[in-house]
């Protein structure tokens, strides 16, 4: 009887102890997969800051030179830089003007008043941003209305 209450103590924490072994797994697969995305994260921060550089200088591009073959290449450089981006899992956050303001993905970073907008509506965005498996690593600049 004493050997098979201890096979049965045995069996039991051998239970246990593999149980702890898959959580101990599980667990350090997500922190291996936070330090990745943590890394991405911060990798890929100034590299936005290029991107949104492609942006702006394209919003400026003249009217003359829209079918010029260089200004081509470097419409072409930026979608493929926004392709890359988006490889590594990191997404435009998706705002238009007439969307209301969220603090969770929005920075106001100026605030007008303007009568085809309600209040607290975006104006205007001023910067994209950005997501990371769905975590805002850079917030959408933006106007909004007063």
């Amino acid at each position: 009887m004493k050997k098979e209450k201890k096979l049965h103590e045995l069996e039991e924490r051998y239970k246990r102890v593999l149980a702890e072994l898959a959580n101990f797994q599980k667990r350090a697969e997500r922190d291996k997969e936070v330090a990745v995305e943590q890394a991405v994260g911060k990798t890929a921060l100034p590299f936005l800051g290029v991107y949104q550089n492609f942006q702006r200088a394209l919003a400026h591009l003249p009217k003359h030179l829209q079918n010029d073959p260089w200004a081509a290449g470097v419409m072409a450089t930026e979608k493929h830089f926004l392709k890359i981006l988006e490889e590594a899992g990191i997404k435009k956050i998706e705002v238009s003007p007439g969307d209301k303001f969220n603090p969770e993905k929005h920075e106001a970073v100026m605030t007008e008043k303007n009568k085809h907008y309600k209040e607290g509506e975006i104006i205007e965005i001023v910067e994209e941003g950005f997501t990371l498996k769905d975590k805002i690593i850079s917030p959408a600049k933006v106007k909004v209305n007063q």
